[in-house]
């Protein structure tokens, strides 16, 4: 699709790939402006279910404007082709800094978890729930800025992909207990998802580590992680206490909100 030109925008490369989504950069020609376009494969966008699932999700998210996230523009359609177009965000994603530069020291933490909890307490307020965080959806500016991306696509996915590909939605590293189980996900499920993240900014290493898909889910539901801590000892107590009651495996132990969450963070920072 690169060069192409699918309604007022044209597509310039492509600057992302998972396994259910494509993201491409594009110009928007009657505006002058570089965007975002957000879609879903082929062959699940051949699906008429997926494709009014996602103008649906499209119309929902358009409701989030906030500073922190990656706000949607329009929704396009043009032919076969369905895109979300959103705000672009230049800068890195979390896990290709980290990749780039090594750890972040602790006390540069502070900002960016207050941005990223931001954001979430923010969308969970309009009663949406991300679902699919993790380090590679939070992107950060060259000014410090934090834009969390992706919110809504684990939930056009839905149950449906379960069914198609025998997993629930969303990434199995950072997938709380409550969505391996299918029973149900709300802001603390968010929680779960941050404190995954968290644990991986502080330490480098993901809170739980194998090749097998079903040991991960497993230790999910059922392993307590070890302290982050013990893998970086730059990780004070109290922020081990912070990560590891944002993996709670129960919901009603974790944080119950973004903002608690990051309150206890920046106190165990101070």
């Amino acid at each position: 699709m690169i060069g192409q030109t699918v309604g007022n925008y044209r597509i310039l490369e492509k600057r992302g790939e998972g396994g259910m989504g494509l993201f491409f950069k594009a110009t928007d020609l009657q505006l002058d402006r570089i965007v975002g376009l957000k879609t879903l494969r082929p062959e699940l966008l051949a699906d008429p279910d997926f494709r009014r699932r996602l103008q649906t999700e499209a119309r929902s998210l358009a409701r989030l404007v906030h500073q922190n996230i990656a706000n949607v523009l329009h929704y396009l359609e043009d032919g076969e082709n369905h895109f979300i177009v959103m705000e672009y965000v230049e800068g890195l994603d979390l896990a290709e800094r980290v990749r780039q530069s090594g750890l972040l020291p602790i006390d540069e933490l502070g900002p960016i978890v207050s941005q990223i909890c931001a954001a979430i307490s923010y969308a969970n307020s309009k009663n949406v729930i991300h679902r699919d965080l993790k380090p590679s959806n939070i992107m950060i500016t060259e000014d410090g800025t934090v834009k969390v991306t992706d919110f809504g696509i684990a939930k056009i996915l839905g149950d449906s992909v379960q069914t198609r590909t025998g997993m629930a939605a969303g990434s199995l590293h950072y997938m709380a207990p409550e969505q391996i189980r299918t029973s149900g996900v709300d802001a603390r499920t968010d929680v779960y998802q941050l404190g995954a993240t968290l644990y991986e900014l502080a330490t480098g290493r993901r809170p739980f580590v194998s090749e097998s898909e079903y040991e991960l889910m497993t230790m999910h539901l059922n392993t307590p992680p070890e302290p982050p801590s013990s893998v970086n000892s730059r990780v004070s107590p109290a922020l081990d206490a912070v990560i590891l009651k944002a993996l709670a495996k129960s919901p009603d132990d974790r944080f119950q909100t973004a903002a608690e969450l990051n309150d206890a963070w920046q106190a165990a920072l101070a």
